[in-house]
């Protein structure tokens, strides 16, 4: 109402209205178009996306602006256009007016450049004390202020009624276990800080982490100011302390509040910088304790064996009773932290009758994408809508993403007409798994483990089937002995060549030897430890010299580590439950097959996804890419040397590189051992081709065949064997959705552009 009132008093004026997301700024101006008679062409919201000289050209027309504070910022620092005639700007969640938020800014320049200013600031939060209120009017310039609460005639008809019920969880003694290791080493820090009188209290009720970070500030002072080494000395030791205090809290708030799964990716992510030296000494010291280690062991345990957070179970009470009670119900459940959603909605994937979907900001945190503004309004949407609107399209906002077999499970959900051609007698390729006359699961082309840091590919493939929990462990056998691998100093230590592998590891160069694998590897672990286990298990696989062998494959795929750890690095392992065929089998439910066929009539598609060899499809014009097979034997009633690895390497052996144990992959009890043993050769007619050989001169002849596959507006090199690429498998479902985009526009661009495209996709991997 004021803002029609301002433009009808002073008829050459603008309104701007500022909230400070873009979800918010399209709320607003859908109110506007909905509920004032003004044009839509003179309503309009400018966003970032916005080139600023369009920007320019529709502010010319415009009578209201919807906007965040950011871009209208930016324009004018810019002086894209005058504010000299805006009669009035809203600012929507004013209480964000403090510090060096843009509102301030632009307050200040409104002020003094508009002929006739006037400011509303809208809040439900202003602030819990006067000071806190009155910094908000002054950086707005506000001289009056409204207060309406829901008791008010003009509010009250728009409440909802509100029934608050607090439901007290008892924590299992497991949490208690981990709880208490982190909190005694918590208090062990609170003590030393409170001795050196940096804190009041070393009560663990008392203290915040807001009280953490002023301690952090006095100390910095001290060291400053500090009269002798001894107390230099001592406020370095508190800092260190303040610092995994911090730490500490924040550990003892995820295991109460959060869970297990958001502790153990808190411990993981600390891990890497450990093991990438970006970690500081109050780290590294702090997960050299016993407590720590213990707490983390007990994390990685209970994570093994699927152990939520039980407000998980009780949130499935309350909304399954809620959904019993009424069907249509629909539910907005909040939360503290993005992991603390996708653990919700992993949890509830698959439920008969509650249709969990993940709501965030557009931030990406870490692996975990934020959602588009597009999504973002489009979910709204859909939420307002339900039940009436498609559920189909609904599910799809967040699960949009293709994968395996191979992106055609995405290109089927976008409305394409598909069908697959399967030379083998199966779908899936060589990630196929069936059982033995025992009925036991079992890869006769190889054990593939599933790991994965990507929220997108685990969202994924959940969708297809549950995964069990098995954590990958890896083993090596040199000088007849099991190491864990990968080959870590802590390892290294019990062998008796310890003491020249250490020194030449020790005296390594400080850059590596890039020229290729073997330079890159002797430089990293030394000559010695290089000939024990890396060359022949090299040789063997690539049937050439390792010095052959590009750079790029040593530094994606070996390295050397301070302790023995996990494997892989993934926030999330395991294998399908009932093996990954049944989990393909449903991802191509609605998709018509063709097995056992080699050839297709051209004529009968618009697109061929083609994932065979790529210098085959064009008759080995520019000559042959080698690749490596497998050949596998199996042998019955073998020991095993130990029941937490699944997959043993065998670097020594003359003849087979590792032996893979089923039954510890898929947890399968059985009365006797069938171990899977892998001999490296040459493809032929009966072993298919599985691992390009990573060269210079073949990547270099690739890129020919590439190049020549560009031309084509019909068929598209897909997969490990039209791309040249072997990949891990989330790595391969990745790659998988990102070339979902280009497919669809793949005759809209250019040769030069579809290579330059793929080229993009391949060297992200």
């Amino acid at each position: 109402m004021l803002a029609v009132q301002r433009l009808t008093e002073k008829l050459d004026s603008t309104v701007i209205f500022l909230a400070p997301t873009k979800p918010l700024v399209e709320q607003h101006h859908k109110s506007f178009l909905d509920l004032t008679i003004i044009s839509s062409e003179s309503l309009k919201t400018l966003t970032g996306a916005t080139a600023p000289d369009k920007r320019k050209k529709i502010w010319k027309d415009l009578k209201i602006a919807f906007m965040t504070p950011q871009v209208l910022q930016n324009d004018l620092i810019s002086g894209l256009y005058s504010i000299k005639n805006v009669s009035l700007i809203i600012f929507d969640e004013c209480h964000r007016a403090v510090g060096d938020y843009a509102y301030c800014f632009i307050a200040k320049k409104y002020v003094e450049m508009s002929k006739y200013p006037q400011i509303l600031g809208l809040t439900a939060s202003p602030g819990s004390t006067e000071g806190k209120i009155n910094e908000i009017r002054r950086n707005l310039f506000i001289e009056h202020i409204e207060i309406r609460t829901e008791k008010d005639p003009d509010v009250k008809p728009y409440i909802q009624n509100v029934s608050n019920k607090w439901i007290k969880i008892k924590l299992p003694s497991e949490f208690l276990e981990i709880k208490k290791l982190i909190e005694d080493k918590l208090k062990e820090c609170y003590k030393f800080l409170k001795e050196n009188d940096l804190l009041n209290s070393y009560d663990l009720k008392k203290v915040t982490r807001k009280d953490l970070l002023k301690v952090d500030k006095i100390i910095n002072s001290k060291i400053t100011n500090a009269s002798d080494d001894n107390e230099k000395i001592q406020m370095f030791n508190a800092k260190k302390l303040a610092a995994n205090a911090i730490r500490l809290s924040y550990m003892d708030e995820l295991i109460e509040t959060q869970g297990i799964r958001p502790l153990n990716d808190y411990f993981k992510k600390n891990e890497v910088k450990i093991r990438n030296n970006t970690a500081n000494k109050s780290l590294r010291e702090l997960y050299h304790d016993k407590d720590i280690k213990r707490a983390k062991e007990l994390t990685v345990e209970l994570l093994s064996k699927g152990v939520i957070h039980p407000k998980i179970k009780e949130l499935m009470k309350v909304l399954t009773t809620q959904i019993k009670n009424n069907s249509l119900s629909r539910i907005l459940v909040f939360c503290h932290f993005r992991d603390s959603v996708n653990n919700i909605v992993r949890f509830f994937e698959g439920h008969e009758t509650i249709k969990a979907q993940k709501f965030v900001g557009q931030a990406t945190r870490g692996t975990d994408k934020g959602l588009t503004q597009k999504e973002q309004i489009e979910l709204i949407k859909d939420f307002k809508d339900f039940p009436w609107k498609n559920t189909r399209r609904f599910s799809e906002i967040y699960l949009r993403y293709p994968e395996l077999t191979r992106g055609r499970d995405e290109m089927s959900e976008r409305n394409h007409n598909i069908s697959i051609i399967e030379k083998l007698n199966h779908i899936g390729g060589l990630c196929y798994s069936k059982k033995n006359q025992l009925g036991f699961y079992y890869e006769p082309y190889g054990a593939h483990t599933f790991h994965t840091n990507n929220s997108r590919v685990k969202d994924f493939v959940q969708r297809f089937s549950k995964f069990n929990s098995y954590i990958h462990q890896k083993g090596i056998i040199i000088n007849g002995v099991l190491k864990h691998y990968p080959l870590s100093i802590e390892s290294i230590k019990e062998l008796p060549e310890s003491e020249k592998i250490l020194k030449e590891i020790e005296e390594r160069p400080y850059k590596p030897n890039l020229q290729n694998f073997e330079t890159y590897m002797v430089s990293l672990v030394g000559r010695t430890l290089y000939n024990m286990y890396i060359y022949n298990y090299t040789k063997k696989m690539w049937g050439i010299e390792p010095k052959e062998l590009d750079v790029d494959w040593a530094i994606s795929r070996v390295e050397l580590r301070e302790s023995n750890s996990e494997l892989f690095k993934g926030q999330w392992q395991g294998l399908p439950v009932n093996g990954y065929t049944k989990f393909f089998e449903k991802m191509i439910a609605n998709i018509p097959v063709e097995y056992n066929k080699t050839k297709i009539n051209n004529s009968n598609h618009d697109i061929v996804l083609f994932s065979g060899k790529i210098d085959e499809l064009h008759r080995y014009e520019f000559g042959i890419l080698p690749y490596r097979s497998l050949r596998f034997d199996y042998k019955l009633n073998e020991s095993w040397e130990d029941e937490n690895y699944g997959t043993i390497n065998l670097p020594q052996h003359p003849i087979y590189i590792r032996k893979t144990n089923f039954n510890v992959l898929y947890k399968q009890k059985a009365s006797y051992q069938c171990i899977q043993y892998q001999e490296p050769i040459p493809p032929d007619d009966t072993n298919l081709p599985m691992y390009p050989i990573s060269t210079s001169e073949n990547l270099a002849l690739f890129n020919k065949y590439l190049k020549e596959a560009c031309n084509s507006d019909k068929i598209i090199p897909i997969g490990r064997l039209g791309l040249y690429k072997y990949l891990d498998m989330d790595k391969a479902v990745s790659l998988s959705m990102d070339m979902v985009p280009l497919i669809e526009k793949w005759n809209v661009f250019s040769p030069e552009k579809r290579y330059h495209n793929i080229r993009v996709i391949l060297d992200k991997y």
